[in-house]
């Protein structure tokens, strides 16, 4: 199914493009063919060895995952009324710590850095502390006791 679903071996969809989201670092760049061909070569191999890993229907945010956002897009042909048109189709793929194929090419691309391999469970661990602690220290401003000298001038 995941062969079929990245156009492995079909010759009727060519790799045209596609685009990467770092979340670490919220950046996003788009890629060329060549770029997105080597990286459906890595997640092709990733897929051979086994270590693409399993769909879990219960883990609808893939927590496990690198926080990366990675599509693939391609186009094929469609022959319709005796024309024929270029469409396009589109696979977004989860980027796991056991994909080695699939991260090193992105490391070879320069795409990602080791910083960068931040699975989203940690990232999103990560955020909720930096917001805890924003938090904390605004409920110690808002209960610190006023030290603050005041002055009062009357004048009668």
């Amino acid at each position: 199914m995941k062969e079929q679903r990245l156009h492995l071996n079909d010759d009727a969809y060519t790799i045209s493009g596609g685009s990467l989201y770092v979340d670490a670092r919220e950046e996003g760049y788009d890629l060329g063919s060549r770029e997105s061909a080597a990286l459906l070569a890595a997640i092709g191999a990733d897929l051979e060895a086994g270590t693409w890993g399993n769909y879990d229907w219960f883990d609808q945010s893939n927590d496990g995952a690198y926080a990366l956002g990675l599509d693939l897009q391609f186009t094929y042909f469609v022959e319709e009324r005796g024309e024929s048109y270029e469409s396009r189709n589109w696979i977004t793929v989860a980027v796991w710590p056991d994909m080695v194929s699939t991260v090193a090419c992105l490391q070879e691309l320069g795409l990602v850095t080791e910083e960068d391999l931040i699975t989203y469970e940690d990232l999103y661990a990560q955020e909720e502390a930096q917001r805890e602690e924003a938090w904390q220290d605004t409920m110690a401003m808002e209960t610190a006791p006023d030290t603050s000298v005041s002055s009062y001038v009357y004048t009668y």
